[in-house]
């Protein structure tokens, strides 16, 4: 029972199709029941931002600021998403991380074991993956 659970454990959060599934709400609709991730309610992000209030930083253009002495970018204060964009990129983003960290994990436990075929097996991976090339300079 516990390994029939981490199975579809590792299906809805660590995989491949899991990940496109993440990104395309029509993906997901049309996943199978024991890929399916309930969807929560939405997030906003507040205006300053959390870290600026929980700090005391001091935010550019604020009260006591000389707005005009300070350089100005006109940069976006947080990543927005194209209005054709209905997935979900934090569940995503969190698929991708254990996606990766688990051949990274992987890795680290061959190498010691001198496995070599399991090291080049996860290297052969990692050519169509986004594990970081760094982490392969043994």
């Amino acid at each position: 029972m516990l390994l029939l659970q981490a199975a579809i454990l590792v299906d809805r959060y660590a995989s491949q199709d899991a990940y496109e599934q993440a990104l395309s709400q029509a993906e997901s609709t049309d996943a199978p029941a024991a890929m399916k991730v309930k969807c929560g309610p939405s997030w906003t992000s507040s205006s300053h931002g959390v870290l600026s209030m929980v700090m005391n930083i001091e935010v550019p253009g604020s009260q006591d600021t000389d707005a005009t002495s300070l350089p100005h970018e006109n940069v976006p204060k947080a990543y927005e998403e194209t209005d054709k964009f209905d997935g979900d990129r934090v569940l995503a983003n969190s698929i991708l991380f254990l996606q990766d960290f688990g051949w990274w994990t992987e890795l680290a436990f061959a190498v010691p074991e001198g496995d070599i075929g399991r090291v080049f097996e996860i290297l052969k991976v990692s050519n169509f993956s986004q594990i970081p090339s760094h982490v392969f300079q043994l």
